[in-house]
């Protein structure tokens, strides 16, 4: 990221996560780097659109930030980060082995309730 200046933090979180605004962009300073907003986006603006500043941030990693359009009309965006493909590996094979667990559980006591002898 290029030199910044002119910075203001206008919130943090529990996480010790800052937004704010840097020369007229929105930035997230996260573990010791700063973001520009821009840059994230996982889904481009039009032309002549860019997140000016990120005013709040919640626990969640949430951020309300404002855009201005190339007319100069200001916009409210929530932005909510999405997790990495990474994590989202390691999620679905957690999910599938619990699944597996709970099948196998369930057959081996149907399995155990036919062999038991009944006494009458």
């Amino acid at each position: 990221m290029r030199q910044l200046h002119d910075t203001v933090a206008y919130a943090i979180n529990g996480a010790g996560q800052v937004a704010g605004v840097s020369d007229w962009r929105a930035f997230l300073y996260s573990d010791g780097t700063m973001f520009d907003l821009n840059d994230l986006l996982t889904t481009p603006f039009p032309a002549g659109w860019g997140l000016h500043d990120a005013s709040d941030i919640n626990n969640k990693g949430q951020i309300a930030a404002n855009s201005y359009d190339r007319w100069g009309n200001i916009h409210a965006f929530l932005l909510t980060p999405v997790p990495e493909p990474s994590c989202l590996s390691i999620m679905l094979v957690a999910a599938l082995g619990l699944v597996r667990r709970r099948l196998r559980t369930a057959y081996t006591s149907c399995a155990a309730g036919r062999n038991r002898k009944r006494s009458i």
